[in-house]
């Protein structure tokens, strides 16, 4: 009746390690290359008989994977396995009709029927066909799962479309909701993503709360729990005893996510999944909790009296609990609940104890979360310099605004495995580790100085906000935005070359100074789409002005997928701290300038006037190093080998024109300023010593080095020697010197070997 389930741990394993890869990888024979590359398939590696290609999934196929591991991550035991998974809708004697689900799942509470659309680039689509497919084939699916589960059928079906870069209809959204389907972009996968990655599968509970909400929990119809009712202040309230057991389905709480972040108290920030562990291991070693959990019953409760209210107000009875998902608004002690849904079915569990208000606002919520967390409770103060700024959404002070919107989107890219950012930036409460190295107010620093959310600017002595190219009226929108263009715009890098940017610091992009860098030059490309098409991108779509100036950031991504490592190490030599991100962005406006002539961002040409100059002037000191350190260790090794006595020269030197040049030349210096022969050997003769058949063997060591441009096989490796005598001309150059970007290389390239190999002994 349906297709293949993971119905083992092994099973589900498997398939998430499947799914988790963003490309697929397939051998080709050596006579297929030039047809592999036609179709879009990218070298891995070269097998002695066969060549292993890669490349990047389809659109559709990575929802459909993103979308199925977040259902693994929220503890689901039954996926479909593969993209192959059938549900009969229709059997009749002569044929079976079935439909393909991208996705399907299941639990005892909830079976989940998604279909998956996604485009490469936003777009606007009807899905009139789509929805009306699903609906029309809603009734036979169920009936094929009743079959399935032999007529034991308590689940709730939860129909969803799973979109990428979709912009929905009007009539499409109303479509879908007449019949009963729910509708899931991107911005609602990354908020359970994020949570899914805080809190396990306790995160299961969220979901259930946002697409079943009043819906019936048959299993906690009619569940009962002595009680007592009493006032705090203006509000009624009821203490109780009960298993986490009997909350958790009907509970939610709210977060300050992607479609309301503004929305206080924003209790994520507060919940790590470390700390669950330690909760549940502690419970399940005997121990137990005896603070209330603070709830808010969303709707009115029935209450029992059994004995009336007393002298101070408190009255005993029975309370029955909502029965209904997202009735129980957790205010305080998620941490504690969630902890108890980590427990095994037969750990022992001890009841909680809990004190719900009745239908209280979410402005009185958010009261209470701050009054219990900032008067009650000691945080971190570097926690609470984070929270602050989120605090700061609202402020009047467009700068500090701003600051905060930044730092609330990062924060939520940090939690996207599957965006550029994910796990590489070092949070608050996560102790950094070697892919963690990003920091948010460095990044923060960036986007202010892009100005892509808008700049402040003196008029009449007073600052002024003018808006910048990501338009937005509220922070919500304003968060929402930056998270959408930022993820796009850096992913043109990240999918150019996966393994360059993974290598994070190493591999100079992802890192603080290469992100920072990243951002600004956004910037640029930004303002240079302006100028060029007369465009408003304060009208268009955040991935629609990614798309927009995608062409004029062709130069730096083509250079970030195919420069060798040695060309990206040297051309993004920068230094770490305030100045790094400065250079890097220059960098890449050279590579974008060299192909538009007419890219001409603020302060571009000063500063190339100024980093060449500082190119050259480093270069020069590097040309002289090599020049100095490998005329004297040439001299020295000749010592020691031919030595002591004065005649070194002579014994180690079969080339008679060499000596007569020094010989000549020391003739020909002052009287008084003499020096030993060996001073007034020329550096290309240097060469010629070193290679020749009496010395290589003392030299091959040291001196034997080969250029990334030069062939393999070689028995020595001495072009070095001519590379360094061309630029030490430039050098000598008095007037309008400058080096190429090929010798830069090629000079940094022979100083680090020479420094490695300890010829020269430290860098200038």
């Amino acid at each position: 009746m349906i297709g293949e389930l993971t119905d083992t741990s092994a099973k589900r394993i498997a398939e998430y390690k499947r799914r988790r890869k963003p490309y697929i990888e397939q051998t080709f024979q050596l006579d297929e290359q030039e047809d592999a590359l036609s179709q879009g398939w990218e070298l891995v590696r070269e097998n002695k008989a066969s060549l292993r290609y890669r490349k990047i999934r389809d659109a559709d196929e990575q929802l459909e994977n993103e979308f199925w591991r977040l259902l693994y991550d929220f503890g689901y035991p039954k996926l479909s396995v593969g993209r192959n998974f059938n549900v009969l809708v229709s059997k009749k004697p002569d044929i079976e009709l079935t439909k393909n689900i991208d996705v399907f799942a299941y639990d005892n509470e909830t079976i989940i029927v998604a279909e998956c659309i996604a485009y490469e680039k936003r777009t606007k689509q009807s899905l009139q066909n789509e929805i009306n497919d699903l609906i029309t084939n809603q009734r036979n699916i169920a009936q094929s799962l009743r079959s399935h589960f032999e007529g034991n059928f308590p689940q709730k079906i939860i129909w969803l479309i799973v979109t990428r870069n979709l912009e929905w209809s009007e009539s499409d959204i109303k479509r879908a909701h007449d019949g009963n389907i729910n509708i899931l972009t991107e911005r609602e996968i990354f908020y359970y993503k994020e949570i899914a990655k805080r809190i396990g599968h306790s995160a299961r509970f969220q979901f259930h709360a946002e697409f079943l909400a009043k819906t019936k929990v048959a299993a906690l119809d009619n569940v009962k729990v002595y009680a007592i009712r009493t006032r705090l202040g203006a509000h009624k309230v009821f203490t109780f005893f009960a298993p986490a057991s009997k909350i958790l389905p009907i509970s939610f709480v709210n977060h300050r996510d992607l479609r309301d972040p503004s929305a206080a108290p924003s209790y994520q920030r507060l919940l790590q999944r470390p700390r669950l562990r330690q909760i549940t291991d502690f419970v399940k070693s005997g121990g137990f909790f005896p603070n209330t959990i603070i709830l808010n019953f969303k709707q009115k409760v029935q209450f029992d009296v059994v004995k009336s209210e007393d002298d101070d107000g408190v009255t005993s009875g029975i309370l029955t609990l909502p029965n209904t998902y997202k009735s129980a608004w957790i205010i305080d002690g998620q941490h504690r609940i969630y902890g108890y849904s980590e427990l095994e079915d037969d750990t022992p569990q001890s009841l909680l104890p809990f004190l719900a208000f009745e239908n209280i606002s979410i402005s009185e919520e958010t009261k209470l979360f701050s009054d219990i967390n900032s008067k009650q409770k000691r945080v971190e103060k570097k926690l609470l310099d984070e929270i602050t700024g989120e605090i700061k959404l609202e402020s009047s002070d467009k700068r500090e605004q701003i600051r905060a919107i930044s730092s609330r989107a990062f924060d939520m890219m940090r939690e996207d495995d599957d965006g550029p950012l994910g796990g590489k930036i070092a949070g608050v409460e996560v102790k950094q580790n070697e892919y963690s190295i990003l920091t948010i107010p460095y990044l923060v620093d960036a986007v202010i100085q892009s100005g892509i959310m808008g700049r402040i600017t003196q008029k009449d002595g007073r600052n002024t906000y003018v808006h910048g190219s990501i338009y937005w009226t509220e922070p919500r929108e304003a968060i929402d935005h930056l998270m959408i263009f930022l993820s796009e715009y850096l992913n043109l890098f990240r999918l150019a070359n996966l393994d360059r940017w993974e290598a994070g610091k190493n591999g100079k992009f992802a890192s603080n100074p290469g992100v920072a860098g990243l951002i600004r030059f956004a910037g640029d490309l930004i303002s240079h789409l302006c100028l060029k098409r007369h465009v408003d991108t304060r009208s268009l779509h955040p991935k629609v002005l990614v798309e927009e100036i995608e062409e004029f950031a062709k130069p730096a991504i083509s250079y970030f997928q195919t420069a060798t490592d040695l060309e990206v190490e040297q051309r993004f030599q920068i230094p770490f701290g305030s100045g790094g991100p400065r250079i890097f962005q220059h960098r890449l406006r050279e590579l974008v300038g060299k192909q538009f002539s007419d890219f001409e961002p603020p302060g571009f040409r000063d500063d190339l006037r100024k980093y060449d100059a500082e190119r050259t002037d480093t270069a020069d000191r590097w040309v002289r190093a090599v020049q100095e350190e490998v005329h004297r260790h040439v001299v020295e090794v000749l010592r020691r080998e031919y030595g002591p006595g004065d005649d070194y020269l002579e014994k180690g030197i079969d080339n008679k024109e060499i000596l007569k040049k020094a010989f000549d030349k020391r003739l020909d210096a002052d009287g008084d300023d003499k020096k030993d022969m060996a001073t007034y050997l020329d550096f290309l003769d240097l060469r010629k010593i070193v290679e020749s058949q009496r010395n290589w063997s003392f030299f091959s060591d040291s001196l034997n080095i080969q250029l990334p441009s030069e062939r393999k096989g070689k028995a020595k490796y001495v072009a070095w020697f001519d590379e360094i005598n061309k630029a030490r001309r430039v050098s000598a150059h008095p007037y309008n010197r400058g080096y190429s970007d090929e010798e830069v290389s090629t000079i940094e390239f022979v100083f680090n070997e020479l420094h490695r190999r300890g010829v020269i002994a430290g860098r200038n």
